[in-house]
């Protein structure tokens, strides 16, 4: 992996983070805004989903996760939160699949590793997993 290649996953990471996070808030808006729709709320929400996981996720089928599923957190406990999951390792797994590990301390700490390959020239998020404490193991989540 090149320099260039390790500082384009980074990025990538980071902007979709902070992407989703502000997803979140924009959920939460819809959410309050008693002139909209429930039904039309989730439209919105689904339809911007989308395009984020257009923009920085491989295309495939999620039956059980985003973005055929919409869930997202609140003020204080986000699912995903910019300001506090920080990059600690980008590491070459194989040619063209790459491991990002995060952590995070707010409202607990959290471990996660995101699965990026190089898909037509472009480096894209596949799939995600949280270390469990608990079972002492690493498990697959929605992204």
């Amino acid at each position: 992996m090149t320099l260039e290649d390790k500082n384009i996953i980074d990025k990538l990471i980071i902007d979709f983070i902070r992407d989703m996070n502000d997803w979140e808030k924009y959920c939460l808006e819809l959410e309050e805004d008693e002139s909209i729709p429930f039904n039309e709320e989730a439209i919105k929400q689904k339809q911007k989903l989308i395009e984020l996981f257009q923009n920085y996720c491989t295309d495939k089928d999620r039956k059980n996760g985003s973005p055929n599923t919409v869930t997202y957190g609140e003020e204080g406990s986000y699912v995903y939160d910019f300001e506090d999951e920080e990059i600690i390792n980008i590491e070459e797994e194989k040619n063209n699949r790459v491991i990002v590990s995060t952590t995070r301390t707010k409202p607990m700490e959290k471990k996660h590793k995101y699965v990026v390959v190089k898909k037509s020239d472009k480096w894209l998020i596949d799939s995600k997993k949280r270390y469990s404490s608990y079972k002492e193991k690493w498990e697959n989540v929605s992204l």
